[in-house]
Formats: structure tokens, sequence, C-alpha cells
């Protein structure tokens, strides 16, 4: 047990190294989990996204967003869609 210590809420961080490779691979497997941009590169790869679009079941991502985004809900929707964009488009070959 870390004594109580919990790592800082994720906060906006637009020079953010894992970001950068996320936007030139979204593959990339790096995540700073106190980047807003990660969190949400992180949920779409999810298996809370793929279910949200594959089997139309939105709730538990839903959920994850509000709990991270909070009152910023539909700023972090739109960027956990965009990335699930971004990750669909760039597909890796077979």
């Amino acid at each position: 047990m870390l004594d109580g210590h919990r790592a800082p809420p994720p906060a906006d961080k637009p020079a953010c190294p894992q970001c950068a490779a996320g936007q030139a691979n979204p593959w990339h497997g790096l995540y700073d989990m106190t980047c807003l941009g990660c969190v949400a590169r992180h949920l779409a790869h999810s298996p809370d996204a793929w279910a949200a679009v594959r089997e139309r079941k939105p709730a538990a991502l839903t959920a994850r967003i509000q709990a991270v985004w909070g009152s910023r809900y539909e700023e972090g929707r739109q960027a956990v869609w965009n990335w699930m964009r971004t990750i669909r488009s760039n597909q890796p070959a077979a």
C-alpha cells in the first residue's frame, strides 16, 4: 500500500510527450495518466469504447468520462470520440 497517496487528477498538458507520440502513432502504448489527452486516448483504446461502438452499450464509457471530466463531460466525450475515430482510421495492416 502506498499510505493513501494518490496520483494527481488529470489536467490539460499541451506539451505532453506521450500525446505527441500518440499523434504520430495512435497505437503508441504509453500514457501519462495525469494528462487529459492521454486519458482520452486510453479510454478510446479501452474495452468500454469497443462496447460503446460495437455493442451499442455506452454506459460504462459514459461513466468513465464523467468520472474524469466531471462538469466538462462534453469536452471529454469529444476528446475520446476523436481518438476513437483516429484509431479506427489508423488500423495496423493485417
